[in-house]
C-alpha cells in the first residue's frame, strides 16, 4: 500500500465508504490515496503505476488490446493479481477481469450516454459476498471522471486538470486517480486501464 504524503497535486476530499468494497482486500485504501497514471502508459506494453511521490504500486504487463490480447496486473514483486480482457465485438467497448485461476470476477460494461461516457462495473464484494454495481462517468472532454455508488457517493475521481502541463512519466499527459478510504485500489486501477483504452479508440 502506498503511503500518502502532502506532495504533488492536491487530492480532492472523498468521504470514507460506509463499508469497505474490495475484490483484493489487501489493496483497500486506509486513507485518501492518490496514484498518478499517464494517458498513453498502457499503449506501449508494460507500465508501472506510482503514487504521487513516485513509489511504484502496480505493474501492468501486456500488448495493446486487439482481439484476444490482454493486460496483466501484478504487484511489484511480480505476483499476478488479475488479467484485464476486452469483450470481443462489444459496442460500446466493454471489458472484464479474470483472477489468476481463470475465474471471471469483474465486468466493466460501456453504456451509451449523451454528452458523457459511462460504464457500469459489477463484482462481488469479498468483504460480505454481496453483489455490487458501481458507475464510472467521464465528462465530454475526458478531463474528469467519477466512480460512484448507486446512491451517488463518490468513491474515486480521475482528473487530468490537476496535472495539466506536467509529465510525471515523460512524454504523455498525466492524470491523478484519487481513491476514498475503504475502496479497493485495484478495482479503480482496472477501471482506469479500461477507460484509457476506450479513450484511445475514440481518438483513432
Amino acid at each position: 500500500m502506498p503511503r500518502q504524503q502532502q506532495q504533488g497535486a492536491p487530492a480532492p476530499y472523498l468521504a470514507p465508504l460506509p463499508q469497505p468494497l474490495a475484490v483484493l482486500p489487501n489493496y483497500i485504501a486506509q486513507y485518501p490515496t492518490a496514484l498518478v497514471l499517464s494517458d498513453r502508459m498502457f499503449s506501449f506494453g508494460d507500465a508501472v503505476i506510482k503514487d504521487i511521490n513516485g513509489n511504484p504500486v502496480f505493474h501492468v504487463v501486456g500488448k495493446a488490446f486487439s482481439m484476444s490480447a490482454r493486460k496483466e496486473v501484478t504487484d511489484m514483486q511480480g505476483n499476478a493479481l488479475f488479467t484485464i480482457r476486452k469483450e470481443l465485438f462489444s459496442i460500446p467497448p466493454s471489458f472484464y477481469c479474470e483472477a489468476p485461476n481463470g475465474q471471471r470476477f469483474l465486468d466493466v460494461n460501456g453504456k451509451w450516454s449523451f454528452g458523457s461516457h459511462k460504464s457500469e462495473v459489477s463484482f462481488v464484494n469479498s468483504i460480505d459476498q454481496q453483489p455490487i454495481t458501481i458507475h464510472l462517468k467521464e465528462n465530454y472532454f475526458d478531463s474528469h471522471a467519477e466512480i460512484k455508488l448507486p446512491d451517488g457517493h463518490v468513491i474515486a475521481c480521475i482528473d487530468r486538470n490537476l496535472w495539466s502541463g506536467r509529465s510525471f512519466f515523460g512524454g504523455a499527459q498525466d492524470y491523478q486517480l484519487t481513491v476514498a478510504p475503504g475502496m479497493d485500489l485495484s478495482i479503480c486501477v482496472a477501471m482506469c486501464v479500461c477507460m484509457d483504452e476506450r479513450l484511445k479508440q475514440r481518438r483513432q
